[in-house]
């Protein structure tokens, strides 16, 4: 079966889809930001190590700090996993769409 010239490129079919789970895509990137925001947990670590605990030699700062990384780490493990699981469903939703749509080509 071959596509007509209008259907190639027009891109109406994408747009709806997308229009259709903007809240969800939205979230999703809204939830990336935080992961990435959260990727600076072994830096920030690793700084507050080399200024505070080496400095003052303070194990009960150093515990603290190592739990609070942990925690964090965490937090971002629960948002990747969550994320994986919404995109998962968006990208099943969009292809149940385009079958019903499109029907197999």
């Amino acid at each position: 079966m071959t596509r007509s010239p209008e259907k190639i490129g027009s891109g109406g079919f994408e747009r709806s889809l997308v229009a259709a789970n903007k809240a969800v895509i939205l979230a999703t990137a809204v939830i990336s930001g935080v992961i990435n925001v959260l990727a600076l947990t072994a830096p920030l670590f690793m700084l507050q190590v080399y200024d505070r605990v080496l400095a003052s030699h303070s194990v009960p700062t150093l515990v603290g700090l190592g739990m609070l990384a942990f925690g964090l780490y965490a937090f971002q493990c629960g948002l990747d996993i969550i994320r994986a699981r919404v995109l998962l469903r968006v990208g099943e939703r969009f292809d149940h769409r385009r079958v019903e749509e499109r029907g197999h080509e």
